[in-house]
């Protein structure tokens, strides 16, 4: 039995312990980045998988779920890390881990107002500092406009005007070329949050000498 654990995955370790070489680490405690990469990461590897044949249409919603919860999550990371940044600039109180998690949550889980608002936010620091690749922002506002919310890859969904017109055939796309761009996408916007993030600290330690 795992003593003084914080983290239900400890219940895992109980039940299924590590009998060989092949085992899952398991992490107690995670921030918002590295849960982003963790989500990247699984939904390329389930991507590599996919060969075009019948049962791998069956990716194509696991997948966008696992790749809109990386965005969601590296943008909230970026806005906890903003308020950090920003109270020590400003001279405001260090943010609270409640308050922190109040923000959060009033922070919602729409894509582009997330991003829209860190941008804003890095942009009064650094208004010559460069922007999102083209491409990567409308990676983000197509996975806005498919999900706002965040649910809508997590239940099957129907669509009263497909029903209307009877066209319940379904369409042909290019999951490869899909992929690629949320790959690209999700690796300019780590980019772009590590430019401004070093930017603003060297700023800031420049200001303090």
């Amino acid at each position: 039995m795992i003593e003084n654990r914080d983290d239900r995955l400890g219940m895992l370790v109980d039940r299924y312990p590590a009998k060989s070489s092949k085992f899952i680490f398991v992490q107690p405690s995670q921030t918002l980045a590295s849960l982003a990469q963790d989500y990247k990461n699984a939904a390329d590897r389930l991507a590599v998988t996919f060969q075009g044949n019948s049962i791998d249409d069956s990716l194509l919603k696991p997948f966008l779920f696992l790749y809109r919860h990386a965005f969601e999550l590296q943008l909230k990371s970026m806005t906890v890390a903003w308020k950090f940044t920003s109270a020590k600039m400003y001279g405001r109180q260090i943010p609270s881990p409640s308050g922190v998690e109040k923000a959060l949550r009033k922070s919602g889980h729409r894509l582009i107002d997330l991003f829209s608002k860190i941008d804003q936010s890095y942009k009064t620091v650094l208004p010559e500092g460069p922007a999102l690749l083209k491409a990567s922002l409308e990676v983000i506002d197509l996975l806005n406009r498919l999900d706002f919310e965040g649910t809508r890859f997590r239940y099957p969904q129907s669509d009263e005007s497909i029903h209307e017109t009877n066209d319940l055939a379904g369409w042909s796309m290019d999951f490869i070329s899909l992929h690629e761009d949320f790959q690209v996408g999700f690796d300019d916007l780590t980019a772009y949050d590590d430019y401004y993030s070093n930017a603003i600290e060297m700023l800031d330690e420049r200001d303090e000498v």
